[in-house]
């Protein structure tokens, strides 16, 4: 499919590529960058964007209740009793896996309802400290409390600045439709899609402000309508509105590794509001797609400000996290996409997700109920199934038992005599004297 673009588009394209790549390189901060270029796309007379459109994204009531949202941490986290709160609950823990729960399921709530970022700054010292009394090493923790606190932002409007970014995006372009009903966006509308999704990201784990301008500039010039008919096309070709909205968090998601989440978010949204138009999709559903994905940087560590403070508290290489994060964001991209294609029947992806999540947390604690006897069974043929999965183990098992079988047969040849030949003890013929 030919994208021609007229010389606004080439431009707006062109410098948007080059923003991309000044922070892909880590040269200059997202801030600055679209700051620059927005500055630039009003520089032509306004064929490309108007000033007071430029201005506009300022405005933007998600940015605003973002600022609002840090002062509402920062309020929270200077009384101290979130401390006292989180010690009580995190409590002892001496394995992994009941650490990983323990901290997990309090920081997705938090998050939820806080901003992920203060969210995770205020945790990290805690879960530090709870990890070194508990015996487990902090570096196991601080990867998980990132996803924790990004998948539990994803449960509702308010819980990552990415969600309240795409609300007032949302709202601003389906009110001056004066679509009113299709504009209004409430808390715990994600929630159906957020919820199953976090519950799943969360098995996998224990189991293993200037870019609202410069998207205005993107739908303004044609550029976002051009890339939206790919979309389309997708969809049309695969026969549904679910593979759209698969397209779209894909895109996103890939996105969002190379940008800032909000960024990948905001410059995603025209072409996802375009493609949703055109296929009847609803403004709701296209929005959760762009939400989801924007939040989904698990890859690059400096792709999210929860990945980066963690990256630094844990020590990690960059090398540690990729290893981590690559799975778990093709695990997620296919956890997203039955949830999209099945968004109308969430009541029972709903069941389905807590179901298995409380299978996950309640069976070990069953499987240390058991008897001791029966729990030396399981442990020595689990231990047997892993030695036999172990390569280099069942060769330095065989090695042994080679060295062990040379040693007994040259114990048993330390009978013989000097020139090699066994050495025979003189037969004693037997006593025939009487008495």
């Amino acid at each position: 499919m030919a994208l021609a673009f007229p010389w606004p588009g080439i431009v707006t394209c062109t410098f948007t590529a080059l923003a991309f790549v000044f922070m892909a390189a880590d040269w200059v901060g997202p801030d600055i960058t679209f700051t620059v270029l927005l500055a630039f796309l009003t520089a032509f007379d306004g064929k490309i964007i108007t000033v007071s459109k430029a201005a506009a994204g300022y405005g933007n009531t998600g940015l605003l209740t973002v600022i609002f949202l840090y002062l509402v941490a920062e309020g929270v986290t200077q009384t101290g009793g979130l401390e006292l709160i989180m010690n009580y609950v995190l409590g002892r823990s001496r394995s992994v896996h009941w650490a990983l729960v323990r901290s997990m399921f309090p920081v997705m709530i938090l998050s939820a309802f806080l901003n992920n970022t203060p969210c995770v700054t205020f945790m990290i010292p805690i879960l530090i400290s709870w990890a070194r009394r508990c015996g487990v090493p902090p570096k196991k923790l601080l990867i998980p409390l990132s996803y924790a606190a990004v998948l539990g932002g994803t449960c509702t409007s308010i819980g990552t600045s990415t969600n309240l970014v795409i609300v007032g995006l949302q709202e601003t372009r389906y009110t001056k439709a004066k679509r009113f009903d299709e504009a209004k966006f409430r808390i715990f509308d994600i929630a159906p899609y957020g919820v199953p999704y976090a519950l799943w990201g969360f098995i996998f784990i224990v189991a293993t402000q200037a870019t609202f301008g410069v998207s205005a500039a993107l739908e303004g010039t044609g550029v976002a309508a051009k890339f939206a008919n790919a979309i389309i096309a997708i969809g049309k070709d695969a026969g549904g509105t679910g593979a759209a909205l698969i397209a779209i968090y894909i895109a996103t998601a890939l996105l969002s590794e190379l940008l800032t989440n909000n960024a990948a978010g905001a410059i995603m949204y025209p072409i996802a509001a375009i493609a949703g138009d055109a296929l009847k999709i609803s403004p709701r559903d296209t929005s959760i797609a762009i939400m989801l994905g924007a939040s989904a940087g698990f890859v690059n560590p400096f792709s999210y400000q929860c990945n980066l403070m963690v990256y630094a508290a844990g020590n990690y290489s960059v090398r540690e996290f990729a290893i981590i994060g690559a799975p778990f964001q093709v695990y997620l991209m296919i956890v997203a996409g039955f949830i999209l294609v099945y968004r109308h029947q969430w009541h029972q992806v709903w069941i389905v997700s807590w179901i298995c999540t409380a299978a996950f947390v309640v069976l070990p604690a069953l499987y240390l109920l058991l008897p001791s006897r029966i729990l030396l069974r399981f442990e020595a043929a689990f231990e047997r199934i892993g030695d036999a999965l172990n390569v280099k183990k069942a060769i330095a098992r065989r090695r042994i038992q080679n060295q062990r079988h040379l040693a007994s047969n040259s114990s048993s040849s330390s009978l013989g005599s000097p020139n090699g030949r066994a050495l025979s003890l003189p037969k004693v013929a037997p006593n025939n004297t009487q008495g």
